[in-house]
């Protein structure tokens, strides 16, 4: 994976016609400098190019493909802790301490550190 840019300026070359060839079919490059003319000789942008057995791939917005997945994921996790926590007959939200995950996921419980590093962290005072 290459990520190396310069505001304003083409990307630096970091990989050489010559790499890429010497390189094992199966090898993977990941340009992310492909929009500024790239850090990959070959690479272009938005595109897959295959050299040899070497996939180049060049995308140009890779960050934005994937903070919707991201977002999907961290709120799935969250909706499952707190469907644990939830007491099934009176629907409220109850701290069990005991269960083996909210126990794990609480850091301070009752005025003292819990969690092991935040305890290590405090210079072992709870």
């Amino acid at each position: 994976v290459t990520t190396a840019q310069i505001p304003g300026r083409q990307a630096p070359l970091l990989v050489t016609e010559d790499m890429v060839r010497s390189m094992h079919p199966g090898s993977v490059i990941v340009d992310m400098a492909a929009a500024t003319g790239g850090n990959v000789a070959l690479s272009r942008p938005d595109e897959v190019v295959e050299v040899d057995g070497v996939t180049i791939h060049g995308p140009t917005n890779l960050a934005s493909m994937f903070p919707a997945d991201a977002s999907r994921m961290y709120a799935r996790n969250l909706m499952s802790l707190l469907q644990r926590m939830r007491d099934k007959e009176s629907g409220e939200l109850v701290v069990n301490l005991d269960d083996e995950i909210v126990g794990e996921c609480a850091v301070v419980a009752g005025g003292h550190a819990r969690h092991p590093r935040t305890v290590e962290l405090l210079g072992g005072t709870q």
